[in-house]
């Protein structure tokens, strides 16, 4: 089994934070909201400690996943770009 080597204050902060709202795959968009509600909880923080820090990183990468995936952002033209 893979150590992260966590201290045990980081480490149950992580795990806490995966009791209240596992890490999965998004799966819809009020899924991804509430996602984003507890990044944004995490992120208003002054200070996060290690666990905290590779939780939010780990939900981060599957929102982005998802919104990849169901909200891609196309391409812009050469005139949305000076329009910007």
């Amino acid at each position: 089994m893979t150590r992260f080597g966590l201290k045990r204050g980081c480490r149950d902060a992580y795990l806490e934070l995966v009791q209240v709202f596992p890490l999965a795959s998004v799966k819809s968009d009020e899924h991804l909201q509430e996602a984003q509600n507890v990044m944004d909880r995490l992120l208003a923080k002054d200070r996060l400690n290690q666990g905290e820090e590779m939780y939010l990183d780990a939900l981060s990468d599957l929102v982005a996943a998802y919104e990849d995936q169901h909200h891609a952002i196309g391409p812009a033209s050469d005139a949305d770009m000076l329009r910007h």
